[in-house]
């Protein structure tokens, strides 16, 4: 999938036709979800299975998903661990904070083997497979997803797949099924950390509004930005970096949400 691509991405495909079966499909309009949408469009087969850009698939990660489909065959959606590897070497805090982070860099494990996915805790858009007759029902939201916008932004294949979840197609988790998530340098900073989890804040305040018919009070919305911010002030000084990191999500979600009231 070619999405308003300037580097030698069809080049690069171009070179494995003589060894795979490669389609390259170009959608010009820039967006995440334009992209899936696309993509969802040309696909045949039973079964689609979506990476990102950035991630290295184990060896038997198409046999896992294969074998997973056959194993369970009246589920629809299928996931698998994505797991962190950072480019070079990451600062010292940012190893030990991992967990508190790990959603910034589409962490995921996977427990037990087959175990049912909840749909209120839907996969990651880097690692999942999906039964194409329920996909083409259910188009990914333009208006979310990474695009043409100064905040980071998510959540297009995770809202997608919580309402096919919630509406009564099964879901299993595939442990074998893994991919290597790399993040390279540039990710790997408090700034970032920052920018995505505002990003997160952002999206989930719009969410909210429109689900409750307008924006919530200007005054509580200010004042747990505030009081979140001083909160991660006091704590960068005086608490460990897990400690911290914590009350470093808080005040990022928050001035996102406050944010989110001055957007469409």
């Amino acid at each position: 999938m070619l999405n308003d691509c300037t580097d030698r991405s069809a080049e690069v495909a171009g070179s494995f036709l003589d060894r795979l079966p490669i389609v390259a499909v170009t959608e010009t309009r820039r967006g995440l979800s334009h992209a899936r949408n696309r993509a969802v469009e040309r696909s045949q087969g039973d079964f689609i299975v979506f990476i990102d850009d950035d991630v290295r698939v184990d060896a038997g990660f198409l046999v896992a998903y294969e074998d997973a489909f056959q194993k369970w065959p009246e589920d629809g959606v299928f996931s698998g661990p994505i797991v962190p590897v950072f480019e070079g070497e990451p600062p010292a805090w940012l190893k030990r904070v991992l967990p508190v982070v790990g959603s910034a860099y589409a962490r995921q494990e996977v427990v037990r083997d087959g175990a049912p996915i909840d749909p209120a805790a839907p996969p990651f858009g880097a690692n999942y497979a999906i039964r194409c007759s329920v996909q083409k029902r259910r188009r990914y939201d333009p208006d979310l997803g990474r695009g043409d916008v100064a905040w980071l932004r998510g959540g297009e294949e995770t809202v997608l797949l919580a309402a096919v979840l919630a509406a009564g197609s099964g879901g299993r988790w595939v442990a074998s099924a893994s991919v290597a998530h790399v993040i390279e340098p540039k990710r790997q900073t408090l700034d970032y950390l920052e920018r995505y989890y505002e990003g997160y804040g952002t999206l989930t305040g719009m969410t909210r509004r429109i689900q409750r018919g307008g924006p919530p009070s200007a005054v509580g919305t200010f004042a747990e930005m505030v009081a979140a911010a001083l909160v991660y002030r006091v704590e960068r000084l005086v608490a460990p970096p897990e400690r911290w990191a914590r009350a470093m999500v808080r005040a990022a979600v928050r001035r996102g949400r406050w944010k989110s009231r001055r957007m469409a």
